[in-house]
């Protein structure tokens, strides 16, 4: 039986070329700013952890740190190659790395995990980054979860519920948790994003 995370994947082989064309203008230069400032100047080893087409993975690549990208979807996978030799087709919940990064940047592709799922995935990101590493995500925020119009599924969090959840991670420790508007207003002019760092001690 196909899961909701693997009907969204396969949405995301179909679809990868005009998602790259819907995304990869939107600016998030104050996002990494606000992230890359909790690894003290170090330019290190970061996991772009469902990577998509590769916007963030060539900013990364293009700041000088060593980047890994991974997602769930081939078609994804094809397209990040394009910037990235070092990429790998692999699902979360199949995270198989130790102590290696010093960044885990996690934007807008946790959601796609059901909440049942989360807690284990987390386990394993924290696994993989090093000590005194930072783990960043980005999710929605909402009470419900939901199908979209294109049939990907999605898990939402209340502010209070996604930090409950970081939290209950051994070894994890909030460094920052915030709201912010969404950056693609001409498709969610009402949606309001949970963004969250999270250093490894």
């Amino acid at each position: 039986m196909m899961t909701l995370e693997d009907q969204t994947l396969n949405l995301y082989d179909r679809n990868a070329e005009s998602y790259k064309t819907r995304t990869d203008h939107i600016n998030l230069e104050d996002h990494y700013d606000r992230v890359i400032r909790f690894l003290g100047g170090r330019k290190g080893k970061v996991l772009d952890l469902g990577c998509g087409p590769g916007r963030d993975s060539k900013f990364f690549i293009d700041s000088g740190f060593s980047v890994t990208s991974v997602d769930g979807s081939r078609a994804m996978i094809d397209l990040v190659s394009k910037v990235n030799e070092n990429s790998r087709l692999l699902k979360f919940e199949n995270l198989d790395y130790c102590c290696e990064f010093d960044l885990v940047w996690s934007s807008a592709s946790l959601l796609h995990i059901e909440k049942e799922k989360i807690r284990s995935v987390l386990e394993l990101i924290r696994d993989s980054l090093s000590l005194g590493g930072v783990f960043y995500l980005s999710l929605k925020e909402g009470k419900k979860n939901f199908i979209d119009d294109q049939g990907r599924y999605f898990s939402t969090y209340e502010m209070d519920e996604l930090e409950a959840i970081l939290e209950s991670v051994d070894g994890f420790k909030i460094a920052k948790i915030w709201r912010q508007e969404s950056l693609v207003t001409h498709t969610e002019e009402q949606q309001v994003w949970l963004g969250a760092v999270v250093v490894r001690g």
